[in-house]
């Protein structure tokens, strides 16, 4: 397991004045969640009792280095009291204490970074500090709580799996329908139009078919329209010109009508290349879903090949937004002092598909990152 800061250390960044912040994600190391009913309440809108629970630098020491105390949530409504739980330092120093949803409709609970018994070290703005729990206080570990709800992989995941707790790892295939080539940008057309007195800006985007179009004054009181032009091209059900068109576009508006990484100018996801075509993908709510079209390699466009795994990873995540799978936990195992724990990757959710999930892959992570990010993590809300 991850240890926390020294003594020496939590002392010091304890030393901090300013009001509660806004709340960070601060999720390193993270074991578990701890539960804080007394401080942080239970029902909703209701200011719990006046409470605060003191904050050590090492567990049954009598060295306080601070204290948790509820306080009214600054975006609290005049009839509803949220809370929001602050460390207070004792140099009189405010921060906010890292929490995270561990159940829909309930209170945050605090980070858990270690363990010993009863006492919890609990992720602070700045280092950690050990707390010890009360009897009403409730403790999910890691394990526990990828059990209780749906969980995924996250993005400290380095898209490896090993065949044991501890063991060689092996890189996953892409999923073959990202699987890119490279990708097309439209050769645009630089124009600069100057408006005459009292010309409606919108007759120069109706013409041009532009969205954007950025202005600025001109010579006697005139406004010039700067934006890029594009042609008019279509896609085709295979690369035929004689076959039907499947889309129509401009080809500075490529993005509203094809997958592509987000860029000005849109970079327009490549699968297959032939001579005189580019295969290319329909824009869908779902990526998994798009058919393949096929537009003319022409003047239009400008094609860059993807020659590096690095390259090809970084393009379809833009593109396609980075793979984080839905898993099931089979088991779990501390080797070498790391947390694994072994995984059923699933083909899809409840929420996706009619059909039962499937087991794609099955294997073992390390639970955190290099960074001490989770490898995986839950979804606390259905």
């Amino acid at each position: 397991m991850r240890r926390g800061l020294p003594c020496t250390a939590i002392a010091l960044a304890l030393t901090f004045v300013c009001a509660p912040a806004a709340q960070t994600r601060n999720l390193n190391g993270v074991i578990g969640l701890l539960t804080l009913p007394q401080l942080a309440g239970r029902a909703h809108c209701q200011q719990p009792a006046r409470r605060e629970a003191t904050l050590h630098a090492t567990p049954d020491s009598a060295d306080v280095v601070g204290w948790i105390r509820s306080d009214k949530h600054p975006g609290s409504e005049a009839d509803c009291y949220r809370v929001v739980l602050s460390v207070y330092g004792r140099d009189g120093s405010v921060r906010e204490l890292p929490t995270d949803e561990y159940e829909e409709e309930e209170p945050h609970a605090a980070v858990v970074v270690e363990t010993r018994g009863r006492w919890f070290k609990l992720r602070l703005t700045d280092g950690a500090a050990w707390y010890q729990a009360s009897g009403e206080d409730r403790y999910f570990s890691l394990e526990a709580l990828l059990r209780r709800r749906p969980a995924h992989l996250t993005e400290a995941w380095d898209r490896t799996l090993a065949g044991t707790a501890g063991g060689v790892r092996r890189r996953l295939p892409v999923d073959s329908r990202r699987r890119v080539i490279g990708y097309a940008e439209p050769v645009l057309e630089t124009m600069r139009v100057v408006l005459a007195s009292g010309q409606d800006p919108e007759e120069i985007r109706r013409r041009y078919n532009v969205t954007y179009m950025p202005s600025e004054p001109g010579p006697n009181g005139t406004l010039v329209l700067h934006f890029d032009k594009g042609v008019p091209v279509h896609a085709f059900e295979r690369p035929d010109r004689a076959a039907a068109p499947v889309a129509s576009f401009h080809t500075d508006a490529s993005h509203h009508a094809l997958r592509t990484a987000s860029a000005n100018p849109p970079k327009v996801a490549v699968f297959e290349r032939r001579t005189g075509w580019l295969q290319v993908a329909l824009l869908r709510d779902d990526w998994k879903a798009e058919p393949r079209a096929w537009i003319e390699d022409t003047a239009a466009w400008r094609f860059r090949a993807l020659d590096t795994d690095a390259d090809r990873t970084e393009f379809e995540d833009n593109a396609f937004g980075r793979e984080n799978p839905n898993v099931r936990l089979v088991g779990s195992r501390v080797v070498a002092g790391a947390l694994w724990l072994q995984i059923d990757m699933m083909s899809h959710t409840i929420y996706d598909s009619d059909q039962p999930p499937r087991v794609i892959a099955t294997g073992w992570v390390r639970a955190h990152g290099p960074a001490g990010r989770p490898v995986v993590w839950f979804y606390s809300r259905d």
